[in-house]
């Protein structure tokens, strides 16, 4: 979907902008004690598969079944946000990482939401 193109490339300027501000990007590795910085494919995968993928099958499933397609899926979508808002403040992140985080996961569902919101039935 092209919303999730844009989201992708409206968090790589992000991703781009708080790297160039000095914000480290770093995050414990996996099966690891130490950090290391994420890439900005990172970003770019979880904005497409977290956020796109996941959107599309949730606006899909809300044609499908919800009695209000359209409400049902926006009210789905932000609620699954402010969950997703979980992972960033809970990681061992310093401060600033955290923050940039939690703006690339609003960036992804600003953008991402209102244009699947658009193509469902409002009823």
């Amino acid at each position: 979907m092209i919303a999730a193109l844009i989201a992708a490339a409206a968090n790589t300027v992000a991703y781009v902008a708080a790297r160039l501000a000095g914000v480290p990007l770093e995050l414990t590795e996996v099966f690891s004690d130490h950090f290391g910085r994420m890439p900005v494919s990172s970003f770019v995968l979880a904005t497409l598969l977290d956020g796109g993928a996941v959107a599309i099958v949730l606006a899909a499933a809300c044609q499908r079944w919800a009695p209000r397609p359209r409400t049902w899926f926006v009210a789905l979508a932000v609620v699954g946000t402010i969950a997703s808002l979980w992972l960033p403040l809970a990681s061992d992140a310093t401060t600033a990482t955290m923050i940039v985080l939690s703006i690339s996961h609003a960036v992804a569902a600003l953008i991402i939401v209102p244009a699947l919101a658009l193509t469902l039935s409002p009823k």
